[in-house]
């Protein structure tokens, strides 16, 4: 299920023009399940520059992707990735912001709530089954 969640993301290959990201929640090494993956597509070239798996079987990653702004300071907007029951936010480069094993939407990122001078991200307890 390729294609399951387009998105725009901020330019990972840094060659000036904005790339997207594309999940597929059921590909991967691993069947029956699969871990998912998103692949990062250049906006310039459409070929796959980056991949994001998930680390284990059932995660699925790839349902929901949200861009979101820069929330680590970096100049570089990061990426809120949903799987199954995962929550989970890539920075420049891939590198994992943070990761909650828990069923949530990831919505948006908001204005500076807690006072680091970062924008916050808005989640919400996502629906059972």
């Amino acid at each position: 299920m390729f294609g399951a969640s387009p998105c725009r993301a901020d330019d990972w290959d840094e060659d000036g023009v904005g790339d997207y990201a594309v999940g597929a929640p059921f590909a991967g090494a691993s069947r029956p399940c699969s871990e998912g993956v998103v692949v990062i597509v250049s906006g310039k070239t459409f070929l796959p520059i980056r991949h994001l798996f998930g680390s284990k079987q059932s995660d699925h990653i790839g349902w929901t992707l949200t861009p979101l702004a820069d929330m680590d300071g970096d100049g570089f907007e990061e990426l809120g990735v949903e799987g199954q029951e995962l929550l989970r936010v890539f920075g420049r480069g891939g590198k994992v912001l943070w990761s909650v094993e828990e069923r949530l939407n990831c919505l948006a990122t908001y204005r500076d709530v807690n006072g680091d001078a970062l924008p916050d991200v808005l989640v919400r307890r996502a629906a059972s089954l």
